[in-house]
């Protein structure tokens, strides 16, 4: 997954490297490509759009940074080509999927899927609980990490609080 998990799937065309100052313009486009349908109907011209979208990107970022300053902030890549990011935070209290987010051509795919499953692996050998928070208004997500597993351990008006948890003698 990482240089501190799975490094390749079991096909060996995933592979998550970890993302340098260099990878920042290829980012914003994930970000972008994962918010630009939500705000298209205000409306606004692809400039208007494109500068609000970077702003939110940059308080995203900054918001990460602040609530997970240890984590691994990484590139998913299918073959050579860059799909998506991946931010994961290890602590010793859990592993913390803070977010995965692909280019709309590679969702739906079982790539994601394949990428979670490694992150369940790496808790499962560590005794610990997988983690996360979705956005209540992203059904796709919401479904595949209940497909995964995840079980719902509180919610708000935005967002449910997600955990996975092996059980012994779980294959997962």
């Amino acid at each position: 997954m990482s240089e501190k998990g799975l490094s390749k799937s079991s096909d060996g065309k995933i592979e998550i490297v970890s993302a340098t100052v260099t990878d920042e313009d290829f980012l914003s486009e994930v970000y972008f490509s994962t918010r630009s349908d939500e705000f298209s109907s205000l409306g606004w011209d692809t400039e208007q759009l494109g500068q609000f979208l970077a702003m939110q990107y940059k308080i995203q970022k900054q918001a990460y940074q602040l609530q997970f300053p240890d984590a691994e902030n990484s590139i998913i890549w299918l073959e050579k080509e860059k799909i998506g990011r991946l931010i994961v935070n290890r602590s010793a209290a859990d592993l913390r999927l803070v977010d995965i987010s692909l280019l709309p051509k590679f969702r739906g795919l079982g790539t994601g899927a394949k990428i979670i499953t490694g992150l369940q692996n790496e808790a499962g050998e560590k005794n610990l609980p997988l983690t996360l928070t979705v956005a209540r208004n992203n059904p796709a997500a919401c479904r595949l990490y209940q497909k995964s597993g995840f079980q719902i351990t509180g919610k708000d008006e935005m967002y449910f609080s997600m955990e996975w948890r092996k059980i012994k003698n779980q294959e997962k």
